[in-house]
């Protein structure tokens, strides 16, 4: 992924299953939707090829709706050997497996690092945050990737945001990576790559 293809994640309450929230499948029909949405949470503006790369065999995109209107949007992409890249070669990939993963005898070093779910962009609007949203899209994601028959999700955020990175050490994220120079168009342009652990024995 681009450089500057990164957004944020700002829900701090994951404690009790909010009412009235859906994730909803998004379709190229709803790209305006999207930006307008994006324009509001994003500090950098995607542009229209961006939301159009987001759409293929290899992506799942979600609006978030309350019983009212959209309040935010999540992209992942489902990486595997044999799959195309969208953005770019390095988005996500690690250099080592997690540590939960490491004395694991049913699977192979390579198959960890390269079958895994990126969260490509992740965020809600402000006046949301803060209400247990963002705890439902991470279960979403968890779904998503269970259902792919993996067990990692990784993502990047911007290393100066420490209410995204307090939310995802809490429900289990675990650093993997300080990313010098990962943004183009943010300051500071440092990032984290963080990744979470699905597998259970």
């Amino acid at each position: 992924m681009s450089a500057d293809f990164k957004g944020t994640l700002a829900d701090q309450n994951t404690q009790t299953e909010p009412e009235g929230i859906e994730t909803v499948p998004c379709t190229v029909s709803v790209i305006d939707e999207m930006k307008r949405i994006s324009d509001r949470i994003f500090p950098i503006i995607y542009h229209q090829d961006f939301y159009e790369k987001l759409f293929s065999n290899t992506t799942e995109v979600y609006l978030v709706k309350n019983r009212t209107q959209n309040i935010g949007i999540f992209a992942v992409r489902i990486i595997k050997p044999a799959f195309p890249w969208i953005f770019g070669k390095n988005d996500g990939v690690t250099k080592d497996v997690c540590s939960i993963c490491k004395k694991r005898k049913d699977t192979t070093k390579e198959a960890l690092e390269k079958r895994f779910v990126y969260i490509i962009i992740i965020g809600l609007l402000p006046d949301e945050r803060s209400k247990g949203y963002g705890g439902v899209m991470i279960r979403k994601i968890e779904e998503i990737t269970s259902k792919h028959g993996m067990e990692h999700i990784v993502l990047h955020v911007q290393a100066s945001n420490v209410q995204a990175m307090s939310f995802y050490y809490r429900i289990g994220f675990k650093l993997v990576a300080h990313v010098k120079d990962y943004y183009c168009n943010i300051e500071p342009k440092d990032a984290l790559l963080l990744r979470k652990c699905l597998y259970q024995q």
